[in-house]
């Protein structure tokens, strides 16, 4: 197996084999980063206790690495290394492309792209991200990071971490919102989650406190199997009621009602900040056809001022929800 520990937490080497996952479980790696274009990693590493993430790229210099690219796998390895787990990124041998995602996520770390570099180098000989294409875009990285991640702290400032974001993202996340946070980089989203100082409890506030239209809103509505007691999630658009008999004969038995608690134990959130994902456990998820025809979406993200934007593809892919006509 050949990898090399450039950090405590980041590991770059060629791709493993599926021999290679009990060396690599002992070793931590709670997520493997696939820079190969053209070939996938071994089943065994979508199973616990690893997880994976395929970002398909090429080792030439007419192709190179996207920011948006760099950003979604340090965005990635942040949330795992955040749960004390480690992170192995890969290409074909483990000298260009795995360099400069391995360079992406020490800048995000807090190293500069010079420093980065120069321990990369150190610490695994084969590595080369001086060439110019590989080194050109961790440089780049540098500039789009810090422009990215710049603080804002009221609804007025002009930077946000996400075009059209009007909260407070230089604060830190309240442990709910930092969970979905989390949840949307193992996902490999680059979505940013930001807490606003007013509620969002309700479509209606939401929708004011975010200069957009009611309708735009998602709603997050959880209702519990009549039959099976489990829960069922209902993506709304803030705008329409959820026609519930619709919802029952989509799903094959009658809906009830959920209260508080039964909310909190099977998504993990309260009631008002329950997101689209990142739940407790997976569940049948319905999604009101008329939130597909917004160019953008606000969603709850773990209390009730916590909110994150996204498109209608994006709710889509994270939630796995069928798309329906559920309004009355």
């Amino acid at each position: 197996m050949d990898i090399s520990a450039i950090t405590d937490d980041i590991y770059v080497g060629s791709q493993p084999d599926a021999q290679h996952a009990e060396a690599l479980g002992a070793l931590n790696i709670g997520l493997i980063i696939n820079m190969r274009g053209e070939l996938r990693l071994h089943p065994v590493y979508n199973e616990p206790p690893f997880s994976s993430l395929w970002l398909r790229t090429y080792d030439f210099f007419f192709t190179p690495i996207r920011m948006a690219t760099l950003e979604q796998g340090a965005r990635a390895a942040l949330a795992v290394i955040g749960q004390g787990r480690r992170v192995l990124v890969h290409c074909q041998r483990g000298r260009h492309r795995s360099v400069a995602m391995a360079a992406a996520i020490l800048i995000a770390q807090g190293y500069s792209a010079r420093d980065a570099m120069r321990l990369i180098r150190e610490k695994r000989r084969v590595a080369d991200p001086q060439i110019w294409y590989i080194r050109r875009q961790i440089e780049k990285f540098e500039q789009h990071w810090n422009e990215r991640t710049k603080t804002v702290t009221t609804p007025e400032s002009t930077s946000s971490p996400v075009a059209g974001t009007p909260g407070a993202a230089g604060r830190s996340l309240s442990s709910s919102a930092q969970r979905v946070q989390d949840a949307l980089a193992r996902m490999g989203f680059t979505l940013a989650v930001v807490e606003l100082p007013q509620s969002t409890r309700t479509s209606a506030e939401a929708a004011e406190a975010l200069g957009c239209s009611v309708g735009q809103i998602v709603k997050s509505l959880i209702f519990r199997g009549a039959q099976s007691e489990r829960a069922i999630l209902v993506l709304a658009s803030g705008s329409n009621r959820v026609d519930e008999a619709a919802v029952a004969t989509l799903l094959g038995e009658p809906l009830a009602k959920a209260d508080a608690d039964f909310v909190r134990a099977h998504t993990g959130f309260v009631i008002g900040g329950v997101p689209p994902a990142g739940h407790s456990g997976p569940m049948p998820t319905f999604i009101d056809e008329d939130l597909m025809a917004y160019d953008s979406l606000w969603a709850a993200a773990g209390t009730p001022n916590a909110v994150f934007k996204l498109t209608p593809d994006e709710l889509a892919r994270m939630s796995k929800g069928r798309v329906a006509r559920i309004k009355k």
